[in-house]
């Protein structure tokens, strides 16, 4: 049935290549949304275009901000990227002050081990010697002063104790008698 309606169209004049003008047509339509799609390009370039001059215009009337904040902008880059060598300048130097400090830390252990060394190894004159037995009299001096005064402490709180004990109601008032001078 397919080929007998060919035949009708092949007789009647019709195109009998349906692939061939459905491929033109859609062949068309794409010609003409390319063509669509190129305009609307060219419109948006060229409404770009005049904002970017209107935009140029209105800048220079006001001072040339765009050329001063780009000016601006590679100041501040070339400042930043001083801050940074700085930074990384002192953080070298802050190491190296601190092995510098460690290095004279153990250098003066050294030397005091040195010293000790030495002292232990000169006897000492005659006034150092006195010296030293001065301050050592001194200490136990004082350490027996700290004896006494630790053994008085201890007899004022015992003689305290005493004095505050409770006496029963009959001996409080004999007491007064027994304390007075004459009797």
């Amino acid at each position: 049935m397919a080929f007998e309606a060919l035949d009708v169209l092949q007789a009647i004049g019709g195109d009998p290549d349906l692939t061939g003008s459905a491929l033109a047509r859609a062949a068309a339509a794409e010609a003409m949304q390319d063509a669509q799609e190129a305009r609307e390009a060219e419109q948006q370039r060229s409404a770009a275009e005049q904002r970017r001059e209107t935009l140029l215009i209105l800048d220079r009337q006001f001072g040339g901000a765009q050329e001063q904040i780009r000016h601006l902008q590679a100041g501040i880059s070339d400042q930043t990227d001083k801050v940074t060598d700085l930074r990384e300048q002192l953080a070298k130097a802050e190491r190296a002050l601190e092995s510098s400090r460690s290095s004279l830390a153990w250098w003066s252990e050294r030397l005091l081990l040195a010293q000790e060394g030495t002292q232990r190894s000169t006897p000492p004159n005659a006034i150092e010697q006195a010296t030293m037995r001065a301050a050592d009299e001194l200490r136990r001096v004082r350490e027996g002063k700290m004896i006494i005064e630790r053994a008085r402490r201890g007899l004022r709180q015992r003689s305290g104790v005493l004095a505050h004990r409770r006496i029963p109601c009959r001996l409080r008032t004999l007491r007064p008698a027994v304390n007075q001078p004459g009797m």
